[in-house]
């Protein structure tokens, strides 16, 4: 009986965490339509942190955002780290190449 309820508790709780990254990510791309970039930013950083690094995609997704809220708030060295978190996840496109090298110039 014991490990039923220990078995629930288990699930709840990786049910409850895989949603936090969810929900953060929902405020980060209020905060980034109202330009509030630093608080965007923040919370891009916790989901980015939530996500499980398996999931690629998406953590080069958010990768993405992140760095263009660092961009904005100009914190270039953390721009051009998540401009790499972005490449090496393969989610890259012109643009982010473009974006990455005028941090660089900076």
């Amino acid at each position: 009986m014991r490990k039923i309820y220990l078995i629930i508790y288990i699930a709840g709780l990786a049910l409850l965490t895989g949603c936090g990254a969810d929900r953060n990510l929902k405020k980060a791309e209020k905060y980034l339509a109202l330009g509030e970039y630093y608080d965007a930013a923040s919370e891009f950083k916790t989901a980015y942190s939530k996500t499980p690094a398996k999931d690629r995609d998406k953590r080069g997704q958010i990768s993405q955002k992140l760095a263009y809220s660092y961009e904005r708030i100009n914190s270039t060295q953390k721009a051009i780290a998540a401009y790499r978190n972005v490449v090496r996840y393969h989610q890259d496109v012109a643009d982010t190449h473009l974006a990455l090298a005028r941090q660089l110039m900076k």
